[in-house]
């Protein structure tokens, strides 16, 4: 078993790099436009969310001074 251990991890270190070698990279552009997109959606939800919690805020706050 332990003789098989360098092998075994020889091998699996060989198949890594043949399944790096197989991943298609997104250009920069790319990179830049996924990134933009995961930004203005945050900003998206971000508005929502506190635009929401104010106004649920602001009901509970007139039924509690009832």
């Amino acid at each position: 078993m332990i003789k098989t251990l360098p092998r075994r991890a020889m091998t699996y270190f060989t198949e890594v790099r043949g399944e790096i070698e197989k991943i298609a990279w997104p250009t920069q552009k790319m990179t830049l436009l996924y990134s933009a997109f995961v930004v203005a959606a945050c900003l998206v939800f971000t508005l929502y969310f506190s635009v929401l919690d104010f106004g649920l805020t602001e009901i509970v706050n007139v039924l509690l001074s009832r």
